[in-house]
């Protein structure tokens, strides 16, 4: 017994010491890929359950600062510490965490010479040795490779000037939720209103879970001009920075000048102005100010648009109230569970970048996905899906992001992806991203979600500095969680060289994900066995 005993012994530290090593994460800066120490938060409005980080050194308290990371990873202020929330699908805040309990950081199995029988590539993840402190490991993504110049514009990378686009895999570990339909708010918020907007031809009919196509007699012979689109809109609850201006034509006699109350509504050179969203409640008391027709339309236009704006890059992970600076999106991706009844039919999905319109067809009949852009007659792309195991709902998602427009069935591509460049003049933001509509046969439509791609922000050294070079044996890295990530834009020396690197996860347990394991952005049902010795990784 004790030979044996003395065997495990061995072959433990030899495993551990040449092969892998376990690791605890303590920080956010890669979430919602993987997180750190947090609690997971279901959102009393829409019910959609999201990770809020916490301290790990606090304990469990939100808003102060970790060792070697900012206060604001937790979405603190310097007025103290802050335990409220906001949901990053339906936008309530001020959702109170701080008697929730604390889950730890996912942990991760680390295969220790990895790169020594190959090469790191981009947009995988790796594990390191901080540059400026070798006893601290960090776990980021690998953006930049050796002897290339690294920028980031407009919240992409850039490698040598050529902007890098990331595959479909990669794209799915990396995504961030923006809405979930069938989680949406189920109270009588006079602030909130459905995204989705349904036509009125009664064709389309919303249940909680999904949605039903029931076409008429004449549907199936419309012209393209005449079908029936669900259009999402992206509704913000409160808040933003954004300016929204409608038409008036003066301002009525009978109300108070904005100029004389301390108010975001103001009216200049014929246009009433609001910035943020308007509440219902400054709706009204503005509309109360006066019997004017034209300002009442103009008052209730200004609430409508205001609420109606481009997606914003917020993350429940980390964001405080007090959010000083929100990135407009354009990288999206629709997903969407596809049941066509009788095996017949078309679905389409429309998406725009604000420039661009791409609508991919689905035809069930042919077996087909094709792919179309405005302005260009014919496809661009086609390609058949290949046979599936079972009949059943297929699996829909259309991608926007990296300006290339990736489309896949069951999760696999039918065609190859298409690139576009971004065009000299400058793009409208899209407040009316995506819709979609159907031809044919009954065909529901279930788990609509919308998600968007990481913006990488500017951040210290970044505010000086717009292009890095990395020399032989350098890597440049990031975290996906962009706000809030130490990494190669706040290093006084970015780049991590070759000997730093510690080696690439390949197993991760999810603690706040019972049961679950990530592996290369894929879910497998395994689990981690408990490590003798761990160790904290940020």
């Amino acid at each position: 017994m004790f030979e044996s005993l003395m065997v495990l012994a061995v072959a433990v530290v030899v495993f551990r010491g040449f092969i892998a090593e376990g690791y605890l994460i303590s920080t956010g800066s890669m979430a919602p890929c993987l997180l750190g120490y947090h609690r997971r938060v279901d959102c009393p409005s829409c019910g959609y359950q999201f990770a809020r980080g916490v301290s790990k050194e606090s304990s469990g308290r939100v808003g102060y600062a970790t060792s070697g990371e900012s206060e604001q990873e937790l979405g603190g202020s310097n007025t103290g510490p802050v335990s409220a929330a906001i949901c990053p699908n339906c936008g309530l805040n001020r959702i109170e965490t701080a008697g929730l309990p604390t889950t730890e950081g996912d942990q991760l199995l680390v295969h220790k010479n990895a790169f020594q029988f190959r090469e790191p590539r981009r947009w995988e993840v790796a594990v390191f040795r901080n540059p400026g402190d070798p006893r601290q490991a960090y776990v980021k993504r690998i953006v930049g490779l050796p002897g290339e110049t690294i920028e980031l514009i407009d919240g992409d990378v850039y490698a040598d000037g050529m902007l890098q686009r990331k595959p479909l895999a990669t794209q799915l570990g990396m995504r961030i939720l923006v809405d979930d339909h069938k989680h949406r708010p189920a109270d009588d918020d006079p602030d909130w209103q459905p995204r989705w907007l349904i036509p009125d031809s009664g064709e389309w009919t919303e249940h909680r879970d999904h949605f039903e196509f029931l076409p008429s007699e004449s549907s199936t012979a419309a012209a393209d001009e005449d079908t029936e689109w669900v259009q999402y809109r992206h509704w913000l609850r409160s808040g933003g920075t954004h300016r929204t201006s409608v038409r008036l034509a003066g301002w009525p006699a009978d109300a108070t000048s904005p100029d004389a109350i301390f108010t975001p509504l103001s009216y200049r050179d014929g246009r009433l102005n609001y910035v943020g969203a308007m509440p219902a409640r400054e709706r009204d008391r503005w509309l109360s100010r006066s019997a004017d027709p034209a300002f009442h339309r103009a008052i209730h236009e200004l609430y409508e648009r205001s609420h109606t704006t481009w997606v914003p890059d917020v993350y429940g992970y980390n964001h405080p109230l007090e959010i000083p600076q929100f990135f407009p999106l354009r990288d999206l991706m629709f997903e969407a569970s596809l049941e066509c009844h009788e095996g017949t039919g078309e679905f389409r999905v429309e998406m725009t970048d604000g420039r661009h319109e791409f609508t991919t067809v689905v035809d069930f009949v042919r077996r087909e996905v094709r792919l179309y852009v405005a302005g260009v007659e014919g496809p661009i792309r086609s390609g058949t899906w290949p046979p599936r195991e079972a009949p059943g709902p297929m699996l829909l998602q259309m991608s926007t992001m990296d300006r290339q427009v990736l489309v896949a069935i069951d999760g696999a591509t039918v065609f190859d992806p298409v690139a576009y460049a971004d065009g000299e003049t400058p793009a409208d933001l899209p407040r009316y991203p995506v819709r979609f509509s159907a031809r044919g046969p009954r065909l529901t439509v279930r788990d609509v979600q919308l998600f968007r791609d990481v913006y990488y922000t500017p951040r210290n050294r970044m505010n000086g500095e717009t292009a890095f070079e990395l020399h032989e044996d350098e890597f440049f890295v990031l975290g996906d969680n962009s706000p809030v990530s130490i990494d190669s834009r706040s290093w006084d020396e970015p780049a991590v060289h070759r000997s730093m690197l510690i080696g690439k996860p390949f197993l991760v347990h999810l603690p706040s994900r019972p049961g679950r394991l990530w592996w290369g952005g894929q879910d497998r049902y395994f689990r981690v066995p408990d490590l003798a010795r761990i160790r904290y990784i940020r």
